[in-house]
């Protein structure tokens, strides 16, 4: 049995996933996790692994680690921005270890621009992958604090 244990990919508010305001992710159609509404412009690796998925728009990009996929994406509709406001510091393929800075984006920008902040963090939908445990309604700090553990 593997044991996975993530730490915050932001600085922010966590919630769970359930009280997202986009019915995809609070109805876990992608898969189950958290969200968090950032309050700076930074996501960390949660984990050791490797990037397998940085969309162009560097809005999104998942880490595998375990054979477990995770999900960052920086708010909703981003995709809109077409990139505009987000910085990569890392590449597909690249093995990433806990606390690495991904991906810097305009926080102002997107509050200016009217985007919701609250961003969505998940397990790519995999039944055998359980969440032991995870915080709901409290602060946490990128790379510090563990946010929830796996196992599959």
């Amino acid at each position: 049995m593997i044991k996975l244990d993530v730490m915050a990919p932001m600085t922010g508010t966590i919630k769970s996933i359930s009280k997202s305001s986009d019915q995809a992710y609070s109805e876990k159609l992608i898969g189950d996790g958290v969200i968090i509404t950032p309050n700076e412009g930074v996501l960390v690796s949660p984990v050791d692994g490797k990037v397998v998925q940085l969309l162009d728009t560097t809005h999104a990009i998942m880490i595998e680690s375990e054979g477990i996929k995770l999900l960052m994406h920086i708010g909703l509709d981003t995709v809109r921005l077409r990139g505009r406001g987000f910085k990569s510091f890392v590449k597909k393929s690249m093995n990433v270890t806990k606390g690495q800075k991904l991906i810097e984006f305009d926080l102002e920008l997107l509050k200016k621009e009217g985007y919701k902040l609250e961003s969505p963090f998940v397990i790519v939908d995999d039944p055998e992958v359980k969440i032991e445990k995870f915080l709901d309604d409290e602060n946490v700090i990128k790379g510090e604090t563990k946010i929830m553990t796996l196992t599959k």
